[in-house]
């Protein structure tokens, strides 16, 4: 089983980092369907996504290893294949259509990245562009199929967000906004079909 060394950090101890103690990565070893506690499996899920967003946008720096066991810089070619995933709990990359190798993370980079997000404490009051965020949550609604997952939703918002003005809001006040457009499209579902008539 693959080790956080210095600067090299598993893809589990990295997801435990941005989620903090409220992670139980071991969630993700089953199906949603399965799981005994569906709230910690979300927890874990959308820092797994917010991991693998970082990965394929290239924000974070990744590691492999080679025959010797020397760390090598995975290029963004590696990270962005369509086969591209990550294995949380076995710290593991797909990087062909049936091919899993290790897969490490920077430590440095991702803690900026973790600072970045809202739930930190920034240094400076950061002012949020509301209108953007609205606009991101109802098109993430409104694409979603019932029944909607609030969590995967509101990290979706947050990445979205993050990719145009290099910050995010926090969770709650994603939720906020989120928690309005749900209550108001409830089950319902955009058609994007034109009827003749």
């Amino acid at each position: 089983m693959p080790m956080s060394f210095g600067n090299y950090l598993t893809l589990t101890d990295a997801v435990r980092r941005i989620g903090v103690s409220a992670i139980d990565v071991q969630q993700l070893a089953t199906d949603r369907s399965v799981a005994t506690n569906v709230a910690a499996w979300d927890r874990a899920d959308s820092a797994r996504m917010r991991l693998k967003h970082w990965l394929i946008g290239g924000r974070l720096r990744a590691f492999g290893q080679d025959d010797e066991g020397a760390y090598t810089v995975l290029g963004p070619d590696r990270l962005s294949k369509p086969f591209f995933d990550i294995d949380v709990v076995r710290s593991l990359f797909r990087w062909a259509p049936n091919d899993w190798a290790v897969i490490y993370v920077a430590r440095d980079m991702l803690d900026e990245l973790i600072a970045s997000i809202g739930n930190g404490t920034p240094r400076k009051e950061i002012t949020y562009k509301w209108d953007d965020v609205a606009s991101i949550a109802w098109k993430a609604a409104l694409d979603a199929p019932p029944p909607r997952r609030r969590a995967a939703l509101i990290t979706q918002i947050q990445l979205e967000y993050s990719e145009a003005h290099a910050c995010e809001p926090g969770e709650k006040e994603v939720g906020r906004v989120l928690d309005d457009i749900l209550g108001h499209i409830g089950d319902r579902v955009l058609s994007r079909e034109v009827s003749p008539e």
